[in-house]
């Protein structure tokens, strides 16, 4: 993982600061700008959902779900970015890559299915809806 890399700054004060907008303007995010760390979170065995989920919950996170339209995850895999969008209202999963790349097609692929599952196991937690929320369910897509 990029620890020192520039991008990967960049990627996560961007994240942060669009993020940021909608609070300043006391609005429901309608879009969610994950942190990249969310990705070695969900690739990795060794992270429930659970556990990390405040970690994002508020800065990247907001509390109604049921406003979101879409989830943009950025991957990175030595030297390459990609971006996963997860669009919750036309139920669809896009992978935007500037370099695809025939051989790496399956492995991003299984990585895009796990980072999607991921983020479905943490919206199950109760923390995103109220009682008149809709539960995602992203295995659908």
């Amino acid at each position: 993982m990029p620890e020192n890399c520039i991008e990967s700054r960049v990627i996560n004060l961007v994240a942060l600061m669009i993020t940021h907008v909608f609070c300043c303007r006391n609005e429901d995010p309608i879009c969610w700008f994950m942190h990249r760390h969310f990705v070695r979170y969900a690739l990795s065995d060794k992270y429930k959902p659970a556990d990390v989920i405040y970690y994002f919950f508020g800065a990247y996170m907001s509390l109604k779900v049921n406003h979101v339209i879409r989830v943009f995850i950025p991957i990175y895999e030595d030297p390459h970015w990609y971006l996963v969008i997860v669009d919750l209202t036309s139920r669809r999963l896009i992978l935007l890559d500037s370099l695809p790349c025939v051989e790496k097609y399956q492995q991003r692929k299984r990585n895009v299915i796990k980072v999607e599952t991921y983020l479905e196991a943490m919206l199950d937690d109760h923390i995103f809806y109220d009682y008149k929320s809709k539960i995602i369910d992203c295995s659908t897509f």
